[in-house]
């Protein structure tokens, strides 16, 4: 009887490999890359409004000069021209690191300004692409998109 099942088990243990292709990949690692914004939105009345970006936080931490782009010092806001390219707002960071981001958008609503701190994970390069925001309801809108 012990011989039966063991014997059992062991095709079951050998037509497992064979359908799963030899084994376990395990959980897949994520890649580094770095953050851009892109501003090509507009408010619902179709005005159109200014996005600035700070790097707030990566993995909990302050930034550091590793961790912004060239030239960007710490907590300097980035503008992200209306209907522009990309901007690069982070450096070159691990993968599934942790990075807060705050949007500050002004204009096109009465001169009115709202503010957003959004955490995101780095997995590649990573487009922040922002298509609306509705002051009244304090939305903003985008859409994560891989870049590059």
């Amino acid at each position: 009887m012990f011989m039966r099942f063991t014997a059992l088990f062991v095709g079951l243990a050998a037509a497992s490999l064979i359908v799963c292709g030899g084994g376990s990949t395990g959980p897949r690692q994520k890649e580094p890359g770095r953050i851009y914004v892109q501003n090509v939105g507009y408010v619902e009345d179709g005005k159109k409004f200014e996005v600035f970006v700070t790097v707030v936080s990566v993995d909990g931490q302050v930034p550091g000069d590793r961790d912004l782009p060239q030239g960007v010092q710490l907590y300097q806001e980035l503008e992200i021209p209306q209907g522009g390219e990309p901007v690069p707002v982070t450096g070159v960071l691990h993968g599934g690191a942790r990075v807060v981001l705050r949007f500050r958008v002004t204009g096109g609503f009465g001169y009115q300004t709202r503010e957003w701190e959004l955490p995101f994970e780095v997995d590649g390069n990573k487009l922040i692409y922002v298509t609306g925001v509705n002051p009244f309801e304090g939305k903003l809108y985008y859409e994560e998109r891989s870049y590059g």
